[in-house]
């Protein structure tokens, strides 16, 4: 059998979450950016590109999230 597989361990620790009411989930450490980029959601962005600090100062990516005061 050639199948791959990894001890618990070594596996990414994964993060559940909800995005335009559909379930998603992260990589601990991943953006939210990211992960929606993966699963094929596309969330406009202006001022984000890797390898860069994630400032956020053209505000929009920004997400709610529920029980927070203000926008991420």
């Amino acid at each position: 059998m050639n199948a791959s597989t990894k001890p618990a361990d070594l596996m990414p620790q994964t993060i559940a979450f909800k995005l335009n009411d559909q379930p998603l989930h992260a990589y601990e450490g991943e953006t939210i950016l990211k992960a929606a980029q993966r699963h094929g959601v596309d969330i406009p962005h202006l001022c984000y590109k890797d390898g860069l600090r994630p400032d956020g100062n053209c505000r929009a990516c920004v997400v709610e999230i529920k029980g927070e005061r203000t926008l991420a």
